[in-house]
This record gives structure tokens, C-alpha cells and sequence, in this order.
């Protein structure tokens, strides 16, 4: 079931969108060309788009927080602790014996909140399960590379989160033992709204710790305006994530989609 719904979510979302409305296109020609020939036009033109660095920016900037957390911030605030959310992984890394370990956005987020420790002395809970494919849960590896590679503390291991939305039900479960309820949350500028509106409906009070800011970023130039994988890539990230703030809302489980 799990991979049906991969396979659905591919087709919704590009590359996979764009592969389906080209068929699509292909299978109305012989009995709807002027309909075939506007759905080709408008597939092409929107993969043009979104293949730019300039709408790329754009989506990823409607995400983002205006600015990242000031000490200023923190010490107001008062926080109990921290909590890393588990990211992308690389599996079966041959450079580390073949064992799982942190994608590029997880490391940036490990990084930072072993930053955010060194300020402040909280205790760390890092969230992150196996993923759909029973592989070593995140938190295992996420754990060991913030102890050994940045030597800072790990305090609470959630493994079992599959989602955004059990990332907060199993941490709360967790941190509730603890009496913790006023966290730093450390997740991804783009993917920070999502997250902090799902931690609010369990109960949690949060600050907004972002880091990997992608959308804002120097000046518009002539070469913002160029396809290229760069811009697909960050306009894919933005699009799903704004799929998944609609499809919370949808859902009931989240009130506002911004923060």
C-alpha cells in the first residue's frame, strides 16, 4: 500500500505530472487536437517555469521565515529544548561500510542544531523513523553524528515518525515525560510553516529555528531566467511542500497553512 501511494503522490508531483499530462496529450489528439495541443503548450510552458531559478527563488521565499532566529530571540523565549526533524538520507553509503546516513538538508540541519546547543545548553531530541522501506531509523544515525562528528549530546531518540505530523505526535510523547513543552524547532526555512503549525496542534509552544535558507537570496539576473536542474529542483522542493500544506488543511489537521 505504502508503494501505491509513492507511485501517486510521483504522478501528482513533477517530473511525474508533466510525464502524465504529455500522455494525456498524446491519448486526446486524435479526437480533442485543439484540447491536446492547449494541454501540450501549457505543460511546456510550465516546465519552462519551473525550471527557472527565478520562480524557484520566488516559490521557495513564500515558505521561508523573514529572518532566522536572533539570541535575542531565544533568551526571550525561554526554550526547554531542541528538536532536529529528520530530513533526506543516503542509503547504503559505500563510503561509510554501506550503512545509511544524513542527505545534504539533514546535515544542515544537524549542523545547526548543534549550533543552537553550544548557545544555549539545551538537550537535543532528534525525530526521524526507517522511512517506508524498513530502513535504519534516521534518529539512529542522526544521533551518532551529532555526538561523534560535532560532540554534542543527543538526550532523546524518536524512531519511529514516518511524517511531519508523527515527527510532533511521537516527540510529544517523549517530551511530555520530561515536562518540555516550549522547544526550538530546527527543520528547513521552506518546510518551517508546515512544521511548526503541526508541533502547535500537539501542544507544543515553538520557536522557529530555520536553517537552509534557499529563496533569499543576491539580485535577479539574466541567468535566474535559464532552465536548468537547479531551478527544477528548488521549485520541486517549494511545490511539495505547498502540497503538503494544502493537503493538511484539506485534512482538518492544521488550521492556518502559514505561520
Amino acid at each position: 500500500m505504502a508503494y501505491f501511494y509513492l507511485f501517486l503522490k510521483s504522478l501528482a508531483m513533477p517530473p511525474g505530472l508533466f510525464i502524465l499530462s504529455g500522455i494525456s496529450s498524446l491519448l486526446c489528439y486524435r479526437r480533442w487536437p485543439r484540447f491536446a495541443l492547449s494541454l501540450l503548450w501549457v505543460s511546456i510552458i510550465a516546465l519552462y517555469a519551473i525550471s527557472t531559478l527565478y520562480v524557484g527563488k520566488h516559490l521557495t521565499a513564500w515558505l521561508e521565515p523573514d529572518h532566522a532566529v536572533t539570541r535575542e530571540e531565544i533568551e526571550d523565549f525561554q526554550p526547554q529544548a531542541i528538536v532536529v526533524l529528520g530530513a533526506d538520507r543516503n542509503n547504503d553509503s559505500p563510503e561509510y561500510a554501506g550503512a545509511d546516513t544524513a542527505g545534504g538538508h539533514l546535515l544542515i540541519r544537524l549542523r545547526y542544531g548543534a549550533h543552537l546547543h553550544r548557545q544555549t545548553s539545551l538537550p537535543i531530541l532528534v525525530s526521524g523513523g526507517p522511512g517506508y522501506y524498513d530502513r535504519t531509523p534516521q534518529a539512529w544515525f542522526m544521533a551518532e553524528i551529532l555526538e561523534q562528528e560535532f560532540q554534542v549530546p543527543v538526550s532523546w531518540r524518536e524512531s519511529k515518525s514516518l511524517t511531519t505530523w508523527e515527527n510532533a505526535a511521537y516527540s510529544r510523547a517523549i517530551l511530555q515525560r520530561a515536562g518540555i513543552r516550549r522547544i526550538l524547532l530546527v527543520t528547513q526555512a521552506f518546510h518551517m510553516p508546515r512544521s511548526l503549525e503541526i508541533f502547535s496542534q500537539f501542544g507544543f509552544t515553538n520557536l522557529a529555528a530555520p536553517t537552509g535558507f534557499l529563496g533569499q537570496s543576491s539580485q535577479t539576473n539574466i541567468t535566474d531566467f535559464y532552465p536548468g536542474s537547479a531551478g527544477f529542483l528548488l521549485s520541486c522542493l517549494a511545490l511539495h511542500e505547498m502540497a503538503g500544506l494544502i493537503y493538511y488543511r484539506v485534512k482538518g489537521l492544521i488550521v492556518d497553512v502559514r505561520n
